[in-house]
């Protein structure tokens, strides 16, 4: 057999296959065609939906950690704040407690020097009594 006689064959096979299976063929063609179609709206509708959740979570995550910073932003000033109150009461404290040391002090001072003061008046008071006593 030759090519041409193969080609022939084959030809008419394909002319019968067309007879027989023609329509359908078709059917099943463009019912696939129909299918193709559908699934690639449904692979284009799965792909936005999926761009518009990673969007969307994009945005929620945004914000929530937006929100976090500034909660850590205003706890770290409101811990500034209770520092430096913290400290200006310690100071106020020192400041009274040395008012307070300074004034103890002085009262213990005249304290000293009163009895001092009565101490001598008593040893002269002695003094004299001893004197008087001996003459």
């Amino acid at each position: 057999m030759t090519r041409a006689d193969l080609r022939e064959q084959f030809g008419n096979i394909d002319q019968v296959r067309q007879i027989l299976f023609g329509d359908q063929m078709q059917d099943y063609e463009t019912r696939l065609n129909k299918m193709e179609d559908a699934l690639s709206a449904l692979q284009n509708e799965l792909h936005n939906r999926i761009l518009g959740l990673q969007d969307s979570f994009s945005s929620d995550l945004r914000m929530a950690v937006d929100s976090l910073e500034r909660l850590v932003k205003t706890q770290g000033m409101q811990e500034a704040r209770e520092r430096t109150d913290i400290v200006q009461q310690m100071n106020q404290m020192s400041r009274r407690l040395s008012i307070d040391i300074d004034e103890l002090d002085e009262a213990m001072e005249q304290k000293v020097t009163s009895l001092q003061g009565d101490l001598q008046n008593s040893r002269q008071k002695l003094a004299e009594e001893i004197k008087t006593l001996k003459s």
